[in-house]
């Protein structure tokens, strides 16, 4: 790559990648209404609950209520916190609400600009370093990416494949590190990055396969289901528990679906006539919002006033519970705050 091409490279990326955050920042407010992801431990509810106590100035009353709704020993139900929201939507007094939305909107805003900061830090050249959501460089996670998933697998192991299982992994390694010093230094394309790490993880893959025993395989295959069936009925649960917080009809239900695969499409499109070069980072902030107001603007056609304000509330409490994750684990965990994970786009 030559040295003018470089430049404009790097603009791209970081047009691309201030959009990215900009999209989440800013139209996270109109998806967060799908937001199924609200898991979090008893700890961290509890935690939520005494944040709550203080930020809102709640009454021993409300304090009291509060924690018996959040405070437990158990393992929360999936969609406990649209649960919460719901009974917060008629406990909390209009200036209490306010508070928290003001509280959750400042979180936002504090999380966008410091995501921006640590995706694009500079070196003594000047070159942007791009870093993924867990604050970390692409080799990094790539070759996280190339160890996980393997804890029921070593399990099933004798020592002898454990012994061929590092060796695998070890390799797989420095293939990993080669293409990603390749797409660093711009001598590969990203997507030729995109194809080439696809077709190292297929070959991983394919070489651990050949590793396991056929019933090996089948008993791993057999606890991949099991994992996943779980992950579903959580997930159904989940969705359960948000459609009865929110009271939503049947067409309600239809016509959030339709709308969040439209913002999609939306965002992405954005994105692309970003990494294309077409828009500028002011163009990107005026396009962003004018879709946030007019996804906004649909969401008030939709629903209720009370139903946008208890997806407010869940809102906020997700962005609270992993903006304290973030601050233990040095930005990680914003999921609910930026709100949209899983089923949002």
């Amino acid at each position: 790559m030559t040295s003018q091409r470089k430049p404009a490279r790097l603009l791209a990326l970081g047009l691309a990648a201030f959009l990215f955050v900009f999209t989440l920042a800013a139209c996270g407010d109109s998806n967060f209404v799908t937001n199924t992801d609200d898991e979090a431990t008893s700890t961290e509810l509890t935690d939520l609950a005494a944040r709550l106590s203080t930020d809102l100035s709640l009454s021993t009353e409300q304090a009291n209520e509060i924690n018996s709704l959040l405070a437990t020993d158990d393992k929360p139900a999936p969609g406990h916190l649209w649960t919460v929201a719901a009974e917060l939507q008629k406990t909390l007094t209009d200036e209490q609400k306010t508070a928290l939305l003001e509280k959750a909107e400042q979180r936002r805003a504090e999380w966008a600009e410091g995501r921006q900061g640590r995706r694009f830090s500079r070196d003594g050249e000047g070159q942007g370093r791009r870093f993924n959501r867990d604050g970390q460089a692409p080799r990094q996670r790539f070759q996280r990416q190339g160890e996980k998933g393997n804890g029921s697998l070593n399990d099933l192991l004798t020592d002898e494949q454990k012994e061929q299982m590092k060796t695998l992994r070890e390799a797989n390694r420095e293939e990993i590190k080669a293409l990603v010093e390749a797409k660093e230094n711009g001598s590969i394309t990203e997507e030729d990055f995109r194809e080439q790490a696809k077709a190292l993880r297929e070959a991983n893959r394919e070489a651990l396969q050949n590793l396991l025993t056929d019933e090996q395989k089948a008993t791993l295959e057999q606890k991949r289901e099991e994992m996943k069936a779980k992950f579903e009925e959580r997930k159904d649960a989940a969705e359960t528990a948000r459609v009865e917080a929110l009271g939503l009809t049947a067409d309600q239900q239809v016509a959030l679906a339709e709308m969040r695969e439209a913002h999609r499409a939306e965002a992405k499109a954005l994105i692309e006539q970003a990494r294309a070069g077409d828009l500028d980072r002011e163009a990107i902030r005026t396009e962003m919002q004018s879709l946030r107001e007019t996804h906004k603007a649909a969401l008030a056609d939709v629903m209720t006033p009370e139903q946008i304000e208890i997806a407010d509330i869940h809102h906020a409490l997700m962005g609270s519970i992993n903006a304290r994750r973030g601050a233990r684990h040095g930005g990680k965990g914003m999921r609910g705050a930026r709100g949209f994970r899983g089923q949002n786009g």
